[in-house]
């Protein structure tokens, strides 16, 4: 799919996210958000974003909000 629903209804719930930078999820995210993406086939990349985020209880708070704020006044 060319936007993946499920990263649209993480955001939209609120949470926060580590996303490959396939198909139309770096205009999903936009600016504010591309600190979540990795190239795609990059474990490592994955592994250390999914780490970095889960490690810090504020910084996952500040994304999810933004991502639901990005996905309430886009749609």
């Amino acid at each position: 799919e060319g936007t993946s629903m499920s990263l649209l209804e993480a955001m939209a719930a609120g949470r926060p996210m580590i996303a490959t930078a396939v198909g139309g999820t770096p205009d999903v995210l936009g600016e504010t958000l591309r600190t979540q993406l990795v190239p795609r086939r990059d474990r490592v990349t994955l592994s250390e974003g999914i780490l970095k985020t889960l490690a810090d209880p504020a910084r996952r708070r500040q994304i999810g909000e933004e991502a639901r704020r990005r996905v309430v006044t886009s749609h």
